[in-house]
C-alpha cells in the first residue's frame, strides 16, 4: 500500500522537466482514511500522514518521508537520522533513536496489523 501510495503521489506532482517527478516529495493523507502505519515502526498510530505527528510506538516524527527517499538524510524533525536507520534503531533498541527509548510504548492490539508486507523496512 505504501509504495502505490506514494506512486500515486508522484504521479500526481510534476514540475518543469516535462511532468518527470519532484526529487523529493512528502506523503500526506488525512484522517478520513486512517489510521496510518508509520513508515518506521509499521504500527497503525498515525491518525494522518505528513502532520509531524509523533508514533508514540518508535517516536517517529512522521513529516512524510517514506519509502521513495528513506535513506535521505533529512533534517527537521528526525534530525540526522534517515528513515532506514531510525527502522533499524526500532529493530534492534525499540525506539526510532537511543534518545526516544524511555518515552515509547508498546503498540495496543490495534495497532499491531503491519503495513504492507512488501515494504522495504532497511
Amino acid at each position: 500500500m505504501a509504495l502505490s501510495v506514494a506512486a500515486a503521489i508522484c504521479d500526481s506532482v510534476t514540475n518543469d522537466d516535462k511532468g518527470a517527478a519532484p526529487e523529493r516529495f512528502n506523503i500526506v493523507l488525512g484522517a478520513e482514511n486512517g489510521p496510518y502505519a508509520c513508515p518506521c515502526c509499521g504500527y497503525l498510530t498515525l491518525e494522518t500522514r505528513g502532520a509531524n505527528e509523533t508514533c508514540l510506538v518508535c517516536y517517529w516524527e512522521d513529516d512524510g518521508q517514506d519509502e521513495h527517499d528513506q535513506d535521505e538524510v533529512r533534517g527537521g524533525p528526525n534530525g540526522m537520522l534517515s528513515l532506514t536507520e531510525a527502522q533499524r534503531n526500532h529493530a534492534t533498541i525499540g525506539a526510532c533513536a537511543p534518545r526516544w527509548v524511555r518515552y515509547v510504548r508498546a503498540p495496543f492490539p490495534e495497532e499491531r496489523k503491519y503495513k504492507d508486507p512488501e515494504y522495504r523496512w532497511f
